[in-house]
């Protein structure tokens, strides 16, 4: 009993430690954001990235300019807090995402096509480091993570940068076990910089 425990405690620890942001795989050139420029994020911006950088576990980040292919777009990167979403070759000119900070706690992040209302949805944040940490279901779990299953952490933080557009960083991190012995463990992580239109 007192193993199991210790084996529960050591995965309740590496909860704290799972899909953390690598400096690597994040833009230089960042604003800092604080409470009194928040509202500087407020805008338009491209559902497509204009630059981004990937990175699987154990592979070298790769760098991608213009990403006609929209492999991560934004809005349901930001609405589902996964950037892993399938991409569509669609022609996005007419697409955006609106971002508009509500209060302290809520931003509200909508799609439109031209004028019209796609989606939308409204998210809770936390500023830290310059960045708008988003919460939005960063925890997923299948069976009993652990003993036979495995969790899925994701993790979302924008910011802006020195140009004004705006800056992602999103961080995914996968664990399988059975009995606690390792089966599987995946990490990768993404940096896109969204150019604003208005």
């Amino acid at each position: 009993m007192k193993f199991l425990n210790i084996l529960i405690i050591l995965f309740l620890f590496s909860l704290t430690s799972c899909a953390t942001f690598s400096n690597k795989i994040t833009f230089e050139n960042q604003v800092k954001l604080n409470k009194n420029t928040l509202s500087k994020i407020n805008g338009f911006y491209e559902t497509n990235s204009v630059k981004s950088i990937v990175k699987y576990q154990y592979s070298k980040p790769e760098e991608i300019e213009n990403d006609t292919v929209n492999r991560y777009p934004l809005y349901s990167t930001l609405q589902t807090n996964d950037g892993y979403a399938t991409g569509s070759v669609v022609k996005l000119e007419n697409y955006s995402t609106k971002i508009e900070v509500q209060d302290k706690s809520k931003i509200v992040i909508t799609y439109l096509n031209k004028d019209k209302i796609i989606d939308k949805v409204i998210l809770k944040y936390k500023l830290k480091n310059g960045y708008l940490y988003l919460k939005n279901n960063n925890f997923k779990t299948k069976l009993i993570p652990g003993l036979c299953g495995n969790f899925e952490v994701d993790r979302t933080r924008i910011g802006l940068n020195s140009e004004n557009n705006l800056i992602m960083n999103h961080s995914h991190y996968l664990y399988g076990a059975i009995l606690f012995i390792i089966g599987d463990t995946k990490k990768s992580s993404f940096a896109g910089e969204y150019k604003r239109k208005i």
